[in-house]
Protein backbone atom coordinates (compact mmCIF):
# COMPACT_ATOMS: atom_id res chain seq x y z
CA UNK A 1 0.00 0.00 0.00
CA UNK A 2 2.68 2.25 1.32
CA UNK A 3 4.66 1.99 -1.86
CA UNK A 4 1.84 3.26 -4.25
CA UNK A 5 2.19 6.41 -2.88
CA UNK A 6 3.75 8.98 -5.24
CA UNK A 7 7.30 10.01 -4.08
CA UNK A 8 7.50 7.92 -1.67
CA UNK A 9 11.01 7.31 0.10
CA UNK A 10 12.67 5.00 2.64
CA UNK A 11 13.88 6.63 5.91
CA UNK A 12 17.52 7.22 5.41
CA UNK A 13 17.46 10.57 7.70
CA UNK A 14 14.10 10.08 10.29
CA UNK A 15 15.25 6.18 10.68
CA UNK A 16 18.63 7.01 11.94
CA UNK A 17 17.93 7.91 15.32
CA UNK A 18 15.39 5.72 15.78
CA UNK A 19 16.94 2.74 14.53
CA UNK A 20 19.99 3.51 17.24
CA UNK A 21 17.58 3.85 20.40
CA UNK A 22 16.06 0.25 18.79
CA UNK A 23 19.33 -1.31 18.70
CA UNK A 24 20.80 0.31 22.12
CA UNK A 25 18.43 0.82 24.69
CA UNK A 26 14.41 -0.01 25.29
CA UNK A 27 13.04 3.35 24.91
CA UNK A 28 9.29 2.61 23.28
CA UNK A 29 9.99 4.61 19.61
CA UNK A 30 7.90 4.34 16.81
CA UNK A 31 9.71 2.60 14.20
CA UNK A 32 9.09 4.87 11.02
CA UNK A 33 7.62 2.83 7.65
CA UNK A 34 7.42 5.56 5.70
CA UNK A 35 7.70 9.41 4.60
CA UNK A 36 7.79 11.83 2.20
CA UNK A 37 9.24 15.69 1.99
CA UNK A 38 8.47 17.55 -1.10
CA UNK A 39 10.29 21.00 -0.86
CA UNK A 40 8.16 22.72 -3.35
CA UNK A 41 4.68 24.32 -2.31
CA UNK A 42 1.81 22.23 -3.08
CA UNK A 43 -1.69 22.02 -2.57
CA UNK A 44 -1.20 18.15 -2.78
CA UNK A 45 -2.17 16.69 0.61
CA UNK A 46 0.35 14.22 0.73
CA UNK A 47 3.31 16.38 -0.27
CA UNK A 48 4.70 15.53 3.29
CA UNK A 49 4.02 12.94 5.35
CA UNK A 50 5.50 10.56 7.53
CA UNK A 51 4.35 6.97 8.62
CA UNK A 52 4.98 5.09 11.95
CA UNK A 53 3.69 1.79 13.48
CA UNK A 54 0.51 2.52 15.60
CA UNK A 55 0.80 3.20 19.57
CA UNK A 56 -1.99 2.76 21.83
CA UNK A 57 -2.32 5.62 23.98
CA UNK A 58 -3.03 9.00 23.99
CA UNK A 59 -1.12 12.51 24.03
CA UNK A 60 0.52 13.26 27.64
CA UNK A 61 -0.65 17.01 28.20
CA UNK A 62 -0.11 19.49 31.19
CA UNK A 63 -3.70 20.01 31.71
CA UNK A 64 -4.10 16.21 32.18
CA UNK A 65 -0.90 16.25 34.41
CA UNK A 66 -2.50 18.35 37.06
CA UNK A 67 -5.31 15.66 37.04
CA UNK A 68 -3.13 12.64 37.90
CA UNK A 69 -3.45 10.89 41.01
CA UNK A 70 -0.38 9.41 43.01
CA UNK A 71 -1.02 6.47 41.18
CA UNK A 72 -0.80 7.84 38.06
CA UNK A 73 2.15 10.20 38.68
CA UNK A 74 4.07 7.22 40.02
CA UNK A 75 3.67 5.67 37.04
CA UNK A 76 4.62 8.67 34.48
CA UNK A 77 7.62 9.50 36.90
CA UNK A 78 8.80 5.65 36.91
CA UNK A 79 8.49 5.30 32.82
CA UNK A 80 10.44 8.70 32.43
CA UNK A 81 13.05 7.61 35.35
CA UNK A 82 13.37 4.51 32.52
CA UNK A 83 13.92 6.76 29.70
CA UNK A 84 16.66 9.28 31.09
CA UNK A 85 18.99 6.25 32.91
CA UNK A 86 18.98 4.75 29.63
CA UNK A 87 20.14 7.50 27.58
CA UNK A 88 22.52 8.62 30.40
CA UNK A 89 24.39 6.16 29.76
CA UNK A 90 24.67 6.70 25.78
CA UNK A 91 28.61 8.22 25.85
CA UNK A 92 30.19 9.87 22.30
CA UNK A 93 33.63 11.01 22.63
CA UNK A 94 32.39 14.25 20.97
CA UNK A 95 29.67 16.71 20.59
CA UNK A 96 26.67 17.10 17.55
CA UNK A 97 24.34 15.33 15.63
CA UNK A 98 24.08 11.28 15.51
CA UNK A 99 24.91 10.33 11.95
CA UNK A 100 24.66 6.57 10.23
CA UNK A 101 27.31 5.21 8.09
CA UNK A 102 27.36 2.98 5.16
CA UNK A 103 28.12 -0.12 7.68
CA UNK A 104 24.87 1.09 9.63
CA UNK A 105 27.16 1.67 12.38
CA UNK A 106 26.70 5.34 14.00
CA UNK A 107 28.40 8.36 14.99
CA UNK A 108 28.75 11.75 16.10
CA UNK A 109 28.33 14.47 13.04
CA UNK A 110 30.15 17.62 12.89
CA UNK A 111 27.08 20.20 13.54
CA UNK A 112 24.86 20.69 16.76
CA UNK A 113 21.50 20.61 15.69
CA UNK A 114 18.30 22.52 17.63
CA UNK A 115 15.36 23.69 17.18
CA UNK A 116 16.82 27.48 17.86
CA UNK A 117 19.75 26.97 15.57
CA UNK A 118 17.29 26.15 13.10
CA UNK A 119 14.88 28.90 14.00
CA UNK A 120 17.90 31.29 13.78
CA UNK A 121 19.21 29.84 10.35
CA UNK A 122 15.67 30.57 8.96
CA UNK A 123 16.25 33.91 9.52
CA UNK A 124 19.26 34.06 8.04
CA UNK A 125 21.46 34.79 11.39
CA UNK A 126 23.66 31.49 10.35
CA UNK A 127 24.86 30.39 13.60
CA UNK A 128 26.44 27.30 11.97
CA UNK A 129 29.18 29.79 10.82
CA UNK A 130 29.32 30.42 14.24
CA UNK A 131 29.79 27.27 15.47
CA UNK A 132 32.06 25.93 13.07
CA UNK A 133 34.87 28.52 14.54
CA UNK A 134 34.71 25.99 17.79
CA UNK A 135 35.08 23.15 15.87
CA UNK A 136 38.67 21.37 15.75
CA UNK A 137 41.20 20.79 12.91
CA UNK A 138 38.99 17.03 12.25
CA UNK A 139 35.67 19.37 12.37
CA UNK A 140 34.70 17.93 15.69
CA UNK A 141 33.11 19.66 18.82
CA UNK A 142 35.12 17.56 21.89
CA UNK A 143 34.59 20.64 24.54
CA UNK A 144 32.10 21.18 26.92
CA UNK A 145 33.23 24.18 27.79
CA UNK A 146 33.98 25.45 23.86
CA UNK A 147 30.54 24.24 23.73
CA UNK A 148 28.91 26.85 26.26
CA UNK A 149 31.00 29.32 24.38
CA UNK A 150 29.59 28.76 21.14
CA UNK A 151 25.98 28.79 22.69
CA UNK A 152 26.61 32.29 24.14
CA UNK A 153 27.69 33.41 21.45
CA UNK A 154 25.19 32.12 19.28
CA UNK A 155 23.05 33.48 21.53
CA UNK A 156 24.44 37.03 21.97
CA UNK A 157 24.11 37.11 18.04
CA UNK A 158 21.35 36.69 17.79
CA UNK A 159 20.22 39.11 20.86
CA UNK A 160 21.84 41.93 18.73
CA UNK A 161 20.85 41.08 15.40
CA UNK A 162 17.27 40.72 16.40
CA UNK A 163 14.69 42.73 14.40
CA UNK A 164 12.49 43.18 17.30
CA UNK A 165 11.64 46.54 18.02
CA UNK A 166 12.20 47.94 21.69
CA UNK A 167 12.24 50.97 23.07
CA UNK A 168 15.27 52.24 24.38
CA UNK A 169 14.62 51.51 28.51
CA UNK A 170 13.70 47.85 27.43
CA UNK A 171 16.48 47.83 25.58
CA UNK A 172 19.03 48.89 28.35
CA UNK A 173 17.06 46.70 30.37
CA UNK A 174 17.59 43.24 28.65
CA UNK A 175 21.24 44.46 27.82
CA UNK A 176 21.65 44.08 31.35
CA UNK A 177 20.66 41.36 32.47
CA UNK A 178 22.02 39.26 29.04
CA UNK A 179 25.17 40.09 30.67
CA UNK A 180 24.23 38.49 33.33
CA UNK A 181 23.15 35.35 32.34
CA UNK A 182 26.32 35.11 30.27
CA UNK A 183 28.37 35.48 33.63
CA UNK A 184 26.34 32.99 35.39
CA UNK A 185 26.56 30.27 32.37
CA UNK A 186 30.99 31.07 32.76
CA UNK A 187 31.06 30.69 36.53
CA UNK A 188 28.31 27.76 35.49
CA UNK A 189 30.82 25.67 33.52
CA UNK A 190 32.32 22.40 35.55
CA UNK A 191 36.10 22.60 33.87
CA UNK A 192 36.40 19.03 35.24
CA UNK A 193 33.91 18.08 32.78
CA UNK A 194 35.21 19.48 29.59
CA UNK A 195 36.23 16.38 27.96
CA UNK A 196 32.95 14.65 28.86
CA UNK A 197 30.84 13.11 29.00
CA UNK A 198 29.01 13.92 26.60
CA UNK A 199 25.12 11.85 26.61
CA UNK A 200 22.62 11.63 24.24
CA UNK A 201 19.36 13.78 24.68
CA UNK A 202 15.83 13.80 22.57
CA UNK A 203 15.82 17.57 22.15
CA UNK A 204 12.15 18.36 22.81
CA UNK A 205 11.40 15.99 25.15
CA UNK A 206 7.94 17.74 25.65
CA UNK A 207 4.49 16.34 27.10
CA UNK A 208 3.07 16.35 23.70
CA UNK A 209 5.71 14.13 22.25
CA UNK A 210 4.84 11.25 25.28
CA UNK A 211 2.21 8.80 24.69
CA UNK A 212 1.04 7.19 27.71
CA UNK A 213 -1.51 4.59 28.39
CA UNK A 214 -4.42 3.89 30.41
CA UNK A 215 -2.22 3.62 33.26
CA UNK A 216 -0.38 7.08 32.86
CA UNK A 217 2.94 4.34 31.43
CA UNK A 218 4.63 5.91 28.80
CA UNK A 219 4.32 3.66 25.46
CA UNK A 220 5.77 5.96 22.84
CA UNK A 221 8.39 9.01 22.66
CA UNK A 222 8.15 10.42 19.37
CA UNK A 223 10.21 13.31 17.29
CA UNK A 224 13.59 12.63 17.97
CA UNK A 225 14.69 14.93 14.78
CA UNK A 226 16.78 17.34 17.41
CA UNK A 227 18.25 14.43 19.44
CA UNK A 228 21.90 15.37 19.64
CA UNK A 229 25.11 14.62 21.40
CA UNK A 230 25.71 17.03 24.77
CA UNK A 231 27.73 17.75 28.01
CA UNK A 232 26.24 16.18 30.71
CA UNK A 233 25.49 19.62 32.36
CA UNK A 234 22.74 19.76 29.95
CA UNK A 235 21.54 16.44 30.95
CA UNK A 236 18.74 17.70 33.56
CA UNK A 237 15.03 16.56 34.03
CA UNK A 238 12.55 18.53 31.81
CA UNK A 239 11.14 21.86 33.26
CA UNK A 240 7.51 21.14 32.44
CA UNK A 241 7.14 18.12 35.63
CA UNK A 242 7.28 21.51 37.70
CA UNK A 243 4.25 22.96 35.79
CA UNK A 244 5.57 26.71 35.45
CA UNK A 245 6.76 28.75 32.73
CA UNK A 246 10.66 28.90 31.53
CA UNK A 247 9.84 33.05 32.26
CA UNK A 248 8.32 31.70 35.69
CA UNK A 249 11.36 29.41 36.75
CA UNK A 250 13.96 32.03 35.90
CA UNK A 251 12.44 34.23 39.15
CA UNK A 252 14.26 34.62 42.53
CA UNK A 253 14.41 31.82 45.02
CA UNK A 254 12.85 30.03 41.79
CA UNK A 255 14.48 26.90 42.74
CA UNK A 256 13.67 26.87 46.76
CA UNK A 257 9.85 27.75 45.44
CA UNK A 258 9.70 25.63 42.60
CA UNK A 259 11.84 23.60 41.15
CA UNK A 260 13.33 21.31 44.30
CA UNK A 261 9.46 20.74 45.34
CA UNK A 262 8.31 19.65 42.09
CA UNK A 263 11.54 17.47 40.99
CA UNK A 264 12.08 15.74 44.21
CA UNK A 265 9.59 13.36 43.84
CA UNK A 266 11.03 12.58 39.98
CA UNK A 267 14.30 12.17 41.04
CA UNK A 268 13.76 9.89 44.50
CA UNK A 269 12.03 7.39 41.28
CA UNK A 270 14.79 7.74 39.44
CA UNK A 271 17.34 6.78 42.40
CA UNK A 272 15.19 4.12 42.90
CA UNK A 273 14.56 2.74 39.47
CA UNK A 274 18.38 3.11 38.60
CA UNK A 275 19.66 1.05 41.01
CA UNK A 276 17.21 -1.84 40.19
CA UNK A 277 18.07 -1.53 36.77
CA UNK A 278 21.72 -0.42 36.67
CA UNK A 279 22.98 -1.02 40.48
CA UNK A 280 24.64 2.30 40.52
CA UNK A 281 23.43 5.79 41.05
CA UNK A 282 25.52 7.29 38.01
CA UNK A 283 22.42 10.11 36.97
CA UNK A 284 21.43 10.23 40.65
CA UNK A 285 24.70 11.55 41.93
CA UNK A 286 25.44 14.16 38.69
Amino acid sequence: MYRALPGLRTTPYLQRRPSYLIKNITIPVPKVLAYRVDDEITTDPLSTFIIINYLDGTTLSTAQMERFTTQEKEALYTSLADIYIQLRRQEFPCIGRLEQDASNGFHVGQKTVSIDMNMQQLEGLDPFAIQATYHDEHGYLRSANSYVNMLLDVGYSAFFKSRNAVQVGMGRDAVYHQHLFYRHAKQWIDAELDSGPFVLVHGDLHPSNLMVDEKKRIVGVLDWEWSRVVPVQFFVPPLWLTGRSTVALAGHNTWQLFLSRALNGFLSILESREMDVFSNQMLSRE
